[in-house]
């Protein structure tokens, strides 16, 4: 979008090119538009201001009233919550409280227009190639968590009962998204398959009620099968299977 300036810049470019013998279109092409936006800029006799910012527009069928908006951020504001980036706030509504209110885009989208959100810097190490894959995914999960002191501890005593309670929070309270947003122990006692199909219902409810709101697919309710961070190519795993 050109603003009204430099458009009437453009404009005076183009009249003192033609006063010294250039073509209308010419002058245009010089300046990178064609001349049908040059008669469209100065249609009326002055140069005309873009309308598309102050163009009212009819409201989409899928937009959230203010009413709706409250409700989304409702949940965001509680304490237990606020910590916890939208993806999590989605589906620990459904496993808790039985809610499906929106998508985690929706969250996302209410979130920002309200500026409520925040973004804590991060204490990630800049330009370090990822050579362990584990380590690495750990590391970064470990330093997201809220409770993480940026300042150190201050001996081996803290410093393990940090780490035992991080380690408890992410095998029992942590979603992780490649296993579709349930935690470790879920997966390993097998309860993300009841957990997963209940979600499914939930969304199946919501798209029934508001179909105008869903562009796609329902968010994948299977359980995940086999979970890497490093997936071996088919053919090292053949050959391994072969020398066994």
């Amino acid at each position: 979008m050109i603003s009204i300036e430099d458009r009437q810049k453009a404009v005076t470019l183009i009249a003192e090119a033609c006063q010294h013998g250039a073509s209308c279109t010419a002058a245009c092409g010089i300046l990178g538009i064609s001349i049908r936006t040059h008669q469209r800029w100065t249609r009326e006799g002055g140069v005309n201001a873009d309308q598309r910012p102050v163009v009212e527009r009819p409201r989409p069928a899928n937009a959230l009233t203010a009413e709706e908006e409250a409700d989304r951020l409702a949940p965001c504001h509680r304490p237990e919550f606020a910590d916890l980036p939208p993806d999590q706030i989605v589906v620990r509504l459904m496993d808790e409280e039985r809610l499906y209110l929106a998508s985690v885009s929706s969250f996302y989208r209410v979130l920002r227009k309200h500026g409520d959100l925040q973004i804590a810097p991060s204490f990630s190490r800049p330009r370090v190639s990822n050579d362990n894959a584990f380590s690495e995914v750990l590391f970064k999960t470990c330093k997201y968590v809220p409770g993480y002191l940026a300042s150190g501890f201050t001996g081996l005593t803290e410093a393990r009962q940090w780490v035992h309670s991080f380690a408890q929070w992410y095998n029992y309270t942590h979603r992780h998204s490649a296993l579709r947003y349930v935690t470790p122990a879920q997966r390993h006692s097998g309860e993300d398959t009841a957990i997963l199909a209940h979600r499914h219902n939930l969304n199946q409810a919501a798209r029934a009620a508001k179909p105008e709101r869903w562009s796609g697919n329902t968010r994948n309710g299977t359980p995940a099968a086999v979970v890497t961070l490093n997936p071996e190519r088919k053919e090292a795993l053949v050959a391994m299977e072969v020398a066994a």
